[in-house]
């Protein structure tokens, strides 16, 4: 489903009509939604938006109104609450409630403050996925504000403190950074980024995938929002990857240990590529069979425990069940080790404090990772393709030509030579060039940091300290 979002500035105007005529036409949003017209709905050519396929479902007053919601005719929105500065509706999508609130606050900071207590409100008594669209007049901080003057404090804390409370998360936008701009010449110009979408977690874990950028802006100070999101899950080769939670359980040293005392006959780089697929291979399979569901893992080793100590409480404390109860809180204490590292290595956060349980964040942060994943639109020059296949060809046909190579070019052995200068002495190039120690080799795999990015295959630190023998005979395949 698409959605967009603008804050036209006015809409009975030629020039703006014919670029929202544009985005409608191109982008096919399912619901439209307009901020500030400027003018009563019956008083606007009604037909115009009945040639486009869409009808206005809801607005925010009948006088003057600051917000009009607009859907295409094949839905039909149920309303859900509306004030002078949001229009609350849910549409139903594969049998799922989805709730949309489309905001324009207002730029008086005490009006601000009612309209984040009426979503308190409104939150406690519709528990759906919600989603707030629109322009908040806030910003979260001073990196979304661009300008002479530092923006104030108190509405960003405000804000802020909404935000948290309702454990709501704002979602990534790619585009342009400040959405929103006085229009005014340098050194007067102020730029912010006060157009977004917000949404609760319901919203994250029903959706399989979410994505909003913003649009060229024209004939407004305010650029379009397009937020597209899809309730079924995409599927997509997934990469692998060398879990440092691997290397906790018992069996693993000795897995790698075997598939590298394997003889591979060949040249030294051969012989490494064709061992690290075997054990990639291997892996992979003792992942599924041995290493298992981390989560399973720990509800069997808490009722495992659970057992034990009951059967304690049933017949009294003896050595055989002091022992069991000792083993069983060990094996439970690497299990919960084994699950917040694995939910670490796919989250990626490299910020956290060494042994400080957080695996319910490292969770929902992998979770946020792959909603925003998938590529739902990519630019070419002046267009924009939002289609599947033409972004696959796009993305195929652009690297074959960023890789392929220029014969003409290659063949001029004298290139380097002519072209960079000789810069080092025969000591330096001697010294550049000589062959690593094995001592030199360990120093600097050892010293990698496990957190940082990495290839998909590629085996971290602790893995290298598991299995010391891969430093060795690597050197020796020289």
């Amino acid at each position: 489903m698409k959605c967009v979002y603008w804050n036209i500035r006015g809409v009975a105007n030629a020039s703006s009509r014919l670029a929202l005529k544009r985005i409608i036409n191109k982008y096919k949003p399912d619901f439209l939604i307009i901020a500030e017209p400027k003018i009563v709905f019956d008083n606007f050519f009604q037909l115009w938006f009945a040639r486009l396929g869409f009808k206005l479902f809801a607005s925010n007053s009948s006088v003057i109104p600051s917000i009009w919601c607009l859907c295409n005719v094949s839905f039909t929105p149920s309303l859900i609450s509306v004030s002078d500065q949001f229009v609350g509706f849910s549409v139903c999508l594969d049998n799922q409630q989805m709730a949309i609130a489309a905001v324009y606050a207002s730029t008086n900071l005490v009006k601000r403050r009612e309209l984040w207590q009426d979503f308190n409100v409104l939150q406690g008594c519709y528990p759906l996925p919600w989603a707030f669209f629109g322009d908040f007049n806030a910003i979260m901080g001073a990196f979304e504000h661009r300008g002479r003057n530092s923006p104030a404090f108190r509405p960003m804390a405000d804000f802020i403190s909404w935000t948290d409370c309702n454990n709501l998360f704002h979602f990534p936008t790619t585009g342009a950074k400040f959405t929103w701009s006085n229009k005014r010449d340098p050194p007067f110009l102020i730029e912010r980024r006060l157009d977004r979408c917000i949404g609760n977690s319901i919203w994250l874990d029903i959706c399989g995938s979410i994505a909003v950028s913003t649009l060229p802006k024209v004939c407004s100070d305010h650029h379009p929002l397009l937020l597209e999101f899809h309730i079924h899950s995409f599927k997509v080769a997934s990469q692998f990857k060398f879990l440092s939670t691997w290397s906790l359980h018992d069996n693993c040293k000795e897995l790698i240990g075997s598939v590298w005392s394997q003889n591979i006959v060949g040249c030294p780089m051969y012989v490494l590529n064709k061992k690290l697929q075997l054990l990639k291979k291997e892996l992979k399979v003792w992942n599924k069979s041995v290493f298992g569901n981390v989560t399973e893992n720990v509800k069997y080793a808490e009722d495992r425990l659970s057992k034990i100590q009951d059967d304690i409480q049933t017949e009294g404390m003896c050595a055989s069940l002091k022992q069991q109860e000792l083993d069983a809180q060990n094996s439970l204490s690497k299990a919960l080790d084994m699950e917040e590292q694995f939910w670490r290595d796919k989250s990626r956060v490299n910020w956290h404090l060494e042994g400080d349980r957080n695996t319910a964040f490292f969770h929902r942060v992998t979770k946020i990772k792959q909603k925003f994943r998938p590529i739902s639109m990519l630019r070419n020059g002046d267009s924009i393709i939002t289609d599947s296949k033409a972004i696959a060809d796009f993305t195929v046909s652009y690297f074959e030509s960023l890789f392929s190579a220029n014969l003409s070019i290659l063949q001029d052995s004298k290139m380097v030579e002519d072209t960079i200068p000789s810069l080092v002495d025969d000591k330096t190039k001697q010294m550049l060039t000589a062959i690593p120690s094995v001592d030199e080799i360990s120093a600097v795999v050892f010293n990698l940091n496990r957190n940082s990015a990495r290839a998909p295959m590629v085996l971290e630190r602790c893995s290298f300290r598991l299995i010391g023998i891969l430093s060795s005979k690597t050197c020796r395949m020289r």
